[in-house]
């Protein structure tokens, strides 16, 4: 049992995803779900989480990051514990590319912080190019400082958005990477 399924348990998501997955390919994303910092600690575990429930789902999804090696490392181990985890796609992308990241997926979840340094430009990008936009921080003048400055532009881009970053309604903290709730979003 690896830690995530320790951590997370073994719970079901709903199946059906026909009509995100349509939704996605008619705005020509291509993955429904992409992680931003999957190589990190927090990243790593919800990579684990998403190889073992997102091909139930039927979810197209990605790993991101800076680094190239360890990306495909990381793809490579999921791959080998979680023979069922299907196609991982792979962006490589430092945060000054973050609009690559943003272009090709329906919904971005970043666990790459501190976000006061880092968290910006995603939050643009997604809001330019459509992408729901979904992180964990607490850092809280961050998170003022990104609402007042792109609440509108989210609203008027259609882009989910809340408390946290600029998205995710109805998720907080530490647990909106793990919730069905973000998958759910990136399936309609």
């Amino acid at each position: 049992m690896t830690f995530s399924e320790q951590v997370f348990g073994k719970t079901q998501l709903p199946i059906a995803m026909s009509a995100g997955r349509a939704a996605a390919r008619a705005a020509g994303k291509l993955y429904d779900l992409t992680i931003y910092g999957a190589t990190g600690f927090t990243g790593t575990l919800v990579a684990e989480y998403l190889a073992v429930r997102g091909p139930r789902a039927g979810l197209r999804w990605a790993v991101a990051g800076r680094d190239a090696e360890k990306l495909h490392r990381l793809v490579t181990r999921l791959k080998a514990e979680f023979p069922a985890a299907g196609e991982i796609g792979v962006i490589v992308a430092s945060t000054k590319e973050a609009e690559l990241v943003a272009k090709a997926s329906k919904v971005v979840l970043t666990t790459a912080g501190p976000f006061a340094l880092y968290g910006e430009p995603l939050v643009a990008a997604c809001i330019e190019h459509k992408a729901d936009y979904c992180d964990l921080t607490g850092e809280t003048p961050w998170m003022a400082m990104m609402l007042s400055k792109y609440e509108a532009a989210a609203a008027k881009a259609g882009v989910v958005r809340c408390k946290h970053g600029v998205s995710c309604a109805a998720l907080g903290g530490d647990t909106a990477l793990t919730s069905p709730t973000v998958l759910m979003r990136a399936r309609s």
